[in-house]
């Protein structure tokens, strides 16, 4: 993989302080300068049975087809574009990187230039500062979401907070590059540490999981208690009947109830509060009123009922 250039130009290609390659028209390396090798990893060996284009991202690279296309059919003499490369190591790297084509006296393309610069540092910095400014709108915001989130939801919605957090850490983390001939997996490490900032957005986050964690437990003991309640109220061998003190009547009766006066459950439920006489005898029915009104409550008081036959049960 050798091409030879004017010695001026030898020099200049060979210390230049940034990647530069010369392709073939069919992007097959002809030539590349150090600091190409530093950037993607590769030697002189690997190179010279690798195209281009096998360089480029996955995602970028019919952008970067496409340019090389216009460049060969003469629509543009030179582009230049930002795109990710892949590393050997498997890192994924940004470059800002120029493509140009040599030609000879005549016009017709000799071979073409590639000059590449590593953004790597940038392009992590600006995404970083990207990811902090939607944290921040993520973590302004999330109270009022849990605040009106359903309780089933509650893990959903965690889930989603956790996830997040996990994309904040993971984008704080800026590595810097080591020596060349010790593996970045070896050596990356935090080129920065969390700031003051960092940890109070982590810790409000925190602190509105663990809320919406104590909401969901008490909203789950609310409903077992509920049940619970149901239950003895369901199968109580005592006559229970549910009222409201707002005067709509009767709001539920127990099966034992039901039972005892013959009623149909759905007559129970459509007595008002002033029928409620018809169901105790009415001496009984006034003293009941009478102690609820003063006292709030009735305690260990016999009454008379009077089934729906006529007949009264004590």
């Amino acid at each position: 993989m050798r091409t030879k250039l004017p010695e001026d130009y030898e020099v200049v290609f060979d210390f230049a302080a940034i990647g530069m390659a010369l392709l073939s028209l069919d992007e097959e390396f002809l030539k590349v300068n150090t600091n190409f090798y530093e950037f993607f990893g590769y030697n002189g060996n690997e190179f010279a049975e690798m195209t281009f284009t096998e360089l480029v991202h996955h995602e970028d690279i019919s952008m970067v087809i496409e340019e090389i296309k216009k460049l060969l059919s003469g629509q543009i003499p030179t582009f230049h574009l930002e795109s990710r490369f892949l590393h050997k190591s498997g890192e994924i790297k940004w470059g800002l990187f120029s493509f140009s084509l040599v030609r000879d006296g005549k016009g017709d393309p000799l071979y073409a230039i590639v000059q590449i610069q590593d953004i790597t540092s940038r392009k992590r910095r600006e995404d970083n500062l990207s990811y902090r400014v939607e944290f921040e709108r993520f973590v302004s915001t999330m109270s009022t979401r849990f605040i009106n989130c359903p309780v089933d939801k509650i893990d959903e919605e965690i889930i989603s907070a956790l996830e997040k957090i996990s994309q904040f850490l993971n984008s704080e983390r800026i590595f810097i590059d080591h020596p060349s001939g010790i593996t970045p997996s070896s050596t990356q490490e935090l080129a920065e540490p969390f700031s003051e900032e960092d940890i109070r957005l982590i810790k409000v986050v925190g602190e509105v999981i663990f809320s919406a964690i104590q909401r969901k437990q008490t909203e789950i003991a609310r409903q077992n208690s509920e049940q619970l309640i149901s239950a003895a109220f369901a199968g109580s061998p005592a006559l229970m009947m549910i009222l409201s003190i707002e005067g709509r009547g009767v709001i539920d009766v127990n099966k034992t109830f039901i039972e005892a006066l013959g009623y149909d459950r759905n007559e129970l439920l459509n007595i008002n509060i002033d029928e409620l006489s018809n169901l105790v005898r009415p001496s009984d029915y006034e003293r009941i009123y009478e102690c609820l009104s003063q006292y709030g409550s009735v305690l260990n008081r016999e009454i008379e009922m009077i089934t729906k036959s006529g007949a009264k049960r004590k």
